[in-house]
């Protein structure tokens, strides 16, 4: 590495970007010459820029310089020969650059000279004064005017004047003709502009000076033009005349043009001597520009034309140093070309033995690679043991079933007992099936995974002299919880709905019969007969009420869900449903996660939850005077909404916890064992999942985890499948404290 460091040092890039700055630099120097006010505001701070970047740009070529220096004192390849062309090509372009210079200046100093001829600035003198001529000539042609109109009003009494003005204004072309009484009442007025209410009032000032007997005839700027404001007096004082007239756009624009034309000359004509000054350094700067990249061009270009020369030198180090990799790219036909061609050919044999000797492990190394590719892509568990009942190899998604990190899984045996729980009980069916030698076995087991019980299909297979010098197990399992689940929930469905339909049919001729005897035999019977009847009969009626209950919770299981889902927030759900809860006599508390609790829900089949779950904590409660809270848990970083339901009631009776959400287990005598199974299904049908944990005689904890609902949701493009499922990665409730919500 240390041959290359000299050339890696040297880099192009500070070049170009020193000189593209030098000359934006110089280019805003050259503009700022055009106009003597940006000259003076910002000249002195270009040149110091300027002088700024000159500096570096002269401190990077003795850079590179030095680098050049560095390369003969260590005799690296190609320094010298790199150092004699950047000489030849630098001073092959110092004599036209400097003959360029000379020829530049002397052009510039004659140039400057005949910019500011005194003829110049006489003739604009000239133009500004006429223009001027032209001007007065005007004022006094309105006054005349003015004159001429006073003339002919001047016997008009004050009702006969409207009459006259208009066309004496039409007349002389007036912009504006008012006349004034002596207290400076309007009594005439007549106007170019129709729009115009009112004349244009002169100020105090100018009305007295009319009164006194002078005339008043000035120059006025409107807007973007000039106008000619004269006021006289006439009728021996008694009455003042107003005329205003509009001096055409031209007479102003010349003018100005004119003005500004002297003024611009004046100031570059002050500015001759540091002009000239000026683009004797602007051409210095450019003549040390150009001599700076003539010699940075040089050193990289003869870096460019002795390249070859050193990466084959380079090359021929490294293939002493014992690298036969060593392949060089032919871009030449000439000599240099063949040279490098010979050089490959030579590596090329040189290398083959040696390829050749190391192929069949690469190959060996790419199957392994495959197999754990391959392994890394299954959804099912792997496991690999030796015939010593040690872990060799496993997946990520045996850790992910089983619920562990990859590091729980490092040094497990199956024949010692200081595991993971979680991976206690399959160690144990692996030893039991590893000592007793069956090549291949298949078996169930149910194992507590996070606190959720899982049924887990395990398969092995034993191979000797495969896995290993000795063999091996190969171990592959899957979790069927939610397999076997769905099977029992849609065996279970199809018996609701044939018990639904059996039982429904014969239930309302019975009620009917059962009031027609109780309406037929009551006048017929005794006081004490009619008792027994009338309480036969509502037993009757009340029992088919009941089973009709039954038949449509039945019905209910076992429909299809037909979801009509709309984006709405969960916690005003959970208030709208508690508000009907208030005065149920047990204490409800809601601790509801201000964070966005959004959710894609169908209303109606989540209300059913929530009254599902909250009479159940109810009628638990009621039993030991318990209290229940509902809180909600809003995590934006895994896109859910944990809803948590706790009572501190009687709980769940152990023999039923695991099966609880199961149809037609339930603790309650009257209980029909349906309703936990339709709010997992209702959870199920909002892409969530639901767990429980209970103690007997201190209540019980629900927690169901639901999907936020997109920012993007349209409610004509989604459906029940659409739903994306929870994540439950990172925002799991502890088991430890099974009454701690959050």
């Amino acid at each position: 590495m240390k041959i290359f460091k000299w050339f890696k040092l040297s880099r192009l890039w500070p070049l170009v970007i020193l000189t593209i700055s030098l000359v934006a630099v110089l280019a805003l120097m050259t503009i700022a010459l055009e106009s003597a006010v940006i000259y003076k505001s910002i000249y002195l701070y270009l040149l110091l820029s300027a002088i700024i970047l000159l500096l570096l740009l002269l401190a990077l070529v003795a850079y590179y310089l030095a680098l050049l220096l560095k390369g003969i004192k260590n005799k690296l390849p190609g320094a010298r020969l790199t150092a004699r062309l950047v000489l030849l090509f630098s001073a092959l372009s110092i004599l036209p650059l400097m003959l360029l210079f000379v020829f530049s200046v002397n052009a510039i100093t004659r140039g400057i000279d005949n910019w500011f001829d005194e003829s110049l600035e006489k003739g604009f003198e000239d133009a500004l004064s006429l223009s001027k001529i032209a001007l007065d000539t005007r004022l006094l042609d309105a006054l005349r005017l003015a004159q001429r109109v006073s003339d002919n009003i001047n016997r008009s009494n004050d009702e006969s004047i409207p009459f006259h003005l208009e066309t004496l204004r039409a007349q002389i072309n007036a912009k504006e003709l008012t006349v004034f009484s002596h207290n400076s009442k309007i009594i005439a007025t007549s106007q170019q502009d129709l729009t115009k209410s009112f004349p244009d009032i002169p100020n105090p000032a100018i009305i007295l000076t009319a009164k006194q007997g002078f005339e008043y005839v000035r120059l006025e700027p409107i807007y973007d033009s000039l106008q000619v404001r004269v006021v006289l007096s006439f009728d021996n004082k008694q009455r003042i005349l107003q005329a205003i007239f509009d001096i055409p756009t031209q007479y102003s624009n010349l003018s100005e043009s004119t003005q500004q034309a002297l003024n611009q000359y004046k100031q570059f004509k002050t500015l001759k001597g540091p002009l000239r000054i000026s683009f004797i350094m602007i051409l210095t700067m450019v003549l040390l520009l150009a001599l700076l990249l003539c010699f940075g061009g040089a050193f990289f270009a003869s870096i460019g034309l002795i390249k070859p020369l050193r990466t084959l030198s380079l090359a021929i180090l490294e293939v002493s140093a014992g690298n036969y990799e060593q392949k060089l790219k032919t871009k030449a036909d000439d000599e240099f070309g063949q040279l490098t061609n010979s050089f490959n050919e030579m590596i090329a044999r040189l290398s083959k033995a040696r390829d050749e000797t190391s192929e069949s492990s690469q190959l060996l190394e790419a199957q392994r690679a495959y197999l754990e590719s391959i392994l890394t892509k299954l959804s099912s568990g792997v496991l690999v043991f030796d015939l010593s009942g040690n872990l060799r190899t496993f997946n990520q998604a045996a850790a992910n079933i089983l619920d562990l990190n990859s590091e729980d899984l490092i040094g497990i045996n199956v024949y010692k007992s200081d595991h993971h729980e979680h991976i206690q009980i399959i160690s144990e069916t692996i030893a039991k099936y590893l000592s007793e030698t069956v090549d291949d076995w298949r078996t169930e087991i149910t194992s507590f995974i996070g606190g959720q019980r899982h049924i887990l299909s395990i398969r092995g297979a034993t191979k000797k002299g495969q896995l290993g010098l000795n063999g091996g197990l190969v171990v592959v399992f899957d979790d069927i919880t939610q397999v076997i689940a769905t099977e029992r929930e849609a065996a279970w469905g199809e018996v609701a709905r044939r018990l639904a339909h059996e039982i429904k049919n014969p239930l309302t001729p019975i009620q009917l019969s059962a009031e027609r005897i109780q309406i037929k035999l009551r006048n017929s019977l005794n006081e004490k007969d009619q008792q027994l009847l009338e309480k036969s009969t509502q037993t009757i009626i009340a029992q088919v009420a009941a089973m009709k209950e039954m038949v449509y919770a039945f019905s209910q299981y076992a429909r299809p869900p037909k979801l009509n889902l709309n984006k709405m927030p969960l916690n005003r759900l959970l208030r709208d449903v508690m508000y009907l809860y208030r005065e149920s006599g047990t204490p409800i508390a809601l601790h509801l996660d201000a964070k966005p609790d959004e959710i894609i829900m169908d209303e109606g089949r989540m209300r059913q939850l929530m009254h599902n779950l909250v009479k159940n904590a109810l009628e638990a409660c009621s039993l030991n005077h318990g209290d229940i809270e509902i809180s909600t848990v809003s995590s934006l970083e895994n896109q859910n909404v944990i809803l948590i339901i706790k009572d501190t009631g009687i709980g769940f009776a152990s023999e039923i916890i695991e099966n609880a959400f199961e149809p037609y287990v339930s603790s309650k005598p009257k209980g029909s064992g349906l309703g936990l199974a339709i709010v997992r299904k209702i959870v199920e049908e909002h892409s969530g999942t639901i767990s429980i944990k209970s103690e007997p005689k201190l209540g019980a904890l629900i927690t169901i985890y639901l999907p936020l609902a997109p920012n993007n949701f349209s409610p004509s493009n989604l459906s029940p499948t659409h739903l994306s499922p929870v994540n439950l990665s990172s925002n799991k409730l502890s088991p430890s404290n099974f009454h701690s919500t959050h």
